[in-house]
């Protein structure tokens, strides 16, 4: 059909209504983005190494502040400036602890471009990530609550630079427990989406009883409730596999089955010559009636032996009776009713 006509329109409307909408990305997700591209133009700014200790300024004392001067923060890293230098004075962090400490969502990503290590520790163990987490924002004129959004948007950009979410510092703390401490409701939930797991090397870190803000016990419960339901889950899983009766082939089942059968039709035969024998060896219990009962007894389990085997022949069978029985009776003197029983199980293979 021509493509302006209305059952063409028609169908790519309906072909466009059944394709499903992306997910619009959230604020704090859209303040990253632009973020970094606002800075994208420090790739080509010629920072990292070689690195000088010369660069004529301080670059972590120019992090450890609210409001950096960045220009500032740019010339030294053009200079040759280190962002992974230590300060010993103060548990030998670097500038880039300072910037996710203050929230400088900028500074960190110059610093990175720089060479700079998220994954670093000082002394204490912990990492720019637990300083992003362990220091709150706050402050009294700040009412639409932009420090704390300021501090999740770090987090977030930690994460996104590839921040390990589960080390533990020195003091047996992560991440995830510095949040919680410091009321970080957004940043938790944004280290719990990115895998923080909530059990602990220390035993007497306890998660639930760090933090008294509601928010975040809700979530950490909720968290906690998930786990749960996963291992139930698993655990029943295991249990089904376990109990699960095994496959078996369909022709093994059928020999089975085919054996099951001659064990039956040996036992039908030789039942009478059984029964017979056991009976008179109750009524006379003496112990040449009991052995020759034995003997008859053996003699009927090798009949029942020669069945079971499988395919042997009529003659064979016949032949072995025959052996057995002395040509026609039992070649022992048993009861008379026990002969006849004998003679007549070995007609039928004649």
């Amino acid at each position: 059909m021509p493509p302006g006509s209305p059952n063409s329109e028609a169908g790519s409307a309906s072909t466009l209504a059944s394709v499903e909408a992306p997910r619009p990305p959230s604020a704090l997700e859209l303040a990253v983005t632009k973020l970094k591209d606002r800075y994208r133009l420090y790739k080509h700014a010629g920072y990292g190494p070689p690195y000088s200790d010369d660069y004529d300024g301080n670059l972590p004392e120019e992090c450890n502040t609210f409001l950096p001067n960045v220009q500032e923060i740019h010339g030294m890293l053009k200079r040759g400036a280190d962002p992974n230098a230590r300060v010993k004075a103060d548990n030998g962090c670097t500038a880039v602890h300072y910037a996710a400490r203050y929230g400088l969502v900028e500074v960190l990503t110059m610093l990175q471009l720089a060479g700079g290590d998220v994954n670093t520790a000082n002394t204490l163990g912990m990492t720019p990530l637990s300083y992003a987490c362990r220091f709150p924002l706050v402050a009294e004129e700040d009412g639409k609550g932009l420090l704390a959004k300021r501090q999740t948007q770090t987090v977030l950009w930690l994460l996104d630079a590839g921040a390990e979410v589960d080390l533990v510092d020195k003091g047996g703390f992560t991440p995830l427990l510095w949040a919680c401490r410091s009321g970080l409701v957004a940043g938790v939930q944004a280290l719990l989406a990115a895998g923080a797991k909530l059990t602990r090397t220390r035993k007497w870190v306890d998660v639930m009883g760090i933090t008294s803000d509601p928010k975040i016990r809700s979530i950490l419960q909720a968290e906690v409730d998930r786990i749960r339901a996963e291992e139930e889950a698993v655990a029943r899983a295991k249990a089904l596999a376990e109990t699960a009766m095994p496959v078996i082939d369909p022709a093994v089942a059928a020999q089975r089955e085919k054996r099951r059968q001659r064990h039956r039709a040996a036992s039908e035969l030789t039942a009478p010559v059984r029964a017979t024998t056991t009976a008179s060896a109750d009524r006379r219990g003496s112990d040449s009636d009991a052995g020759a009962v034995a003997d008859a007894m053996r003699r009927a389990a090798l009949l029942r032996s020669t069945l079971t085997s499988g395919a042997s022949a009529r003659v064979t069978l016949q032949q072995r009776w025959r052996a057995m029985t002395g040509g026609a009776l039992l070649d022992v003197q048993v009861a008379p009713h026990a002969a006849a029983a004998a003679t007549a199980g070995a007609a039928e293979f004649r």
